[in-house]
């Protein structure tokens, strides 16, 4: 590469000013990154080949736009439907081929003062946004669903690299002997100690996809006087928030829904008695909404899961406990200590309280909120997508209760 211009400076102003050389080297010259030319020709006459270009490729398209009729725009803010002219013609054929072959290119902004050459290659309309922005667009998004986290900040969350996870758990533990049972001291060899061994089992997590697809035109980002892009991102978050809180409490696991296991489906039918499933244990039933019902209740829960318990309940029923423990506990002091936080869960079912240590319900996952956006340039849009991958099940059944309000 020489150290100097090919062109001294005297003739780089001749060629400069020479409108036709410019435009003939700009149909023989490649494009290529402007630094090469301001090295061989200088900047000035780089610089003037470059803004040659879009001229002389637009004159190709001349031809090619006199032989078909000139693309006709949509209705442009309720007026009549609108030809270009045939520089605006031929711009369009130039934008359109290079659009065809997947190269960048920029509208001459002189022809689309009025649009109507953005307006026919992205064919966008009043009700799409785009290119016609609504003359005040509101600032704020105004359907927004802050799902309240009380679930998923409590559950174990555990990273993985893998499909699917699995681990032992055991189902029978071991029971000492004792008392006149343990026959480690007899004084014959022929008494044998009873044996007591554990039993194991084995829970496995299977990664389930949940996904979010937003397209996006990008003059609806770049145009719009918010920041809409994190608007989305914000709006989705809200709607995983749902469904992580949605499935330790309903997900019905499996193959067949391929959903993570919810705490309510594993206890078998919510009319009347329990059944037990997968060894979950049997559940406690308030008669009505007492103290000593919601007291006895919580005491079904073994002290072991007690320290880190929650009680969720659907509306009315957290508001029904909350009016009879006001109405009838006179030194609130007493309770302190002795009933778990009382948190409103709109996954509950119906009439419904589950107590549990929420910390025994664990999460495997490898996608928390991972975000991938891509430029779609034919259709002049921004594609969002959000994908998580996890799943979840409880690993201890006997630190969950379930209750039903019968009256």
């Amino acid at each position: 590469m020489p150290d100097k211009p090919l062109i001294d400076a005297a003739d780089n102003v001749a060629v400069v000013t020479n409108e036709q050389t410019v435009k003939d080297l700009a149909r023989i010259l490649p494009a290529t990154v402007s630094d090469e030319y301001m090295k061989l020709f200088g900047a000035e006459l780089a610089q003037a080949i470059e803004n040659a270009r879009g001229t002389v490729d637009r004159e190709k398209a001349v031809a090619i736009a006199a032989l078909q009729p000139a693309p006709v725009t949509g209705q442009q803010r309720g007026g009549p439907l609108t030809r270009m002219d045939s520089d605006q013609a031929a711009e369009y054929v130039r934008c359109t081929a290079l659009r065809g072959f997947n190269k960048p290119f920029l509208v001459d902004a002189s022809l689309d003062a009025d649009g109507l050459i953005t307006q026919a290659l992205t064919g966008v309309s009043n009700a799409a946004g785009g290119y016609l922005m609504p003359d005040d667009f509101v600032a704020e998004i105004n359907k927004r669903a802050d799902e309240p986290a009380v679930v998923w900040p409590r559950i174990t969350k555990r990273p993985t690299k893998f499909r699917s996870v699995t681990q032992a758990t055991v189902t029978t533990y071991i029971t000492p002997n004792a008392g006149v049972d343990a026959y480690a001291g007899s004084a014959t060899t022929a008494t044998e100690i009873s044996v007591s061994e554990p039993v194991f089992n084995d829970l496995t997590w299977t990664m389930r996809y949940m996904d979010a697809r937003m397209p996006v035109k990008l003059d609806l980002l770049q145009d719009a006087p918010q920041n809409i892009y994190q608007q989305l991102i914000e709006l989705a978050g809200d709607g995983f928030n749902i469904y992580r809180e949605f499935y330790p409490i309903q997900g019905k696991g499996g193959t067949t829904f391929s959903q993570p296991q919810g705490i309510m489906p594993l206890a078998g039918t919510l009319d009347g008695a329990y059944t037990s499933k997968i060894e979950y244990t049997r559940v406690g039933v308030l008669a009505s909404l007492s103290v000593t019902n919601i007291l006895d209740f919580v005491a079904t829960l073994g002290a072991r899961y007690r320290g880190k318990a929650i009680c969720l309940m659907p509306t009315q029923i957290l508001y029904g406990v909350v009016r009879t423990l006001a109405e009838n506990v006179r030194a609130a002091q007493f309770l302190v200590g002795k009933l778990p936080p009382l948190e409103e869960s709109e996954q509950v079912n119906a009439n419904h309280i589950i107590c549990g240590d929420f910390s025994r319900y664990i999460v495997y996952h490898n996608r928390l909120m991972e975000l991938v956006t891509s430029v779609v340039a034919q259709r002049y849009t921004m594609e969002i997508v959000v994908v998580e991958k996890w799943d979840g099940q409880p690993t201890i059944y006997d630190a969950f209760k379930i209750g039903k309000v019968t009256t």
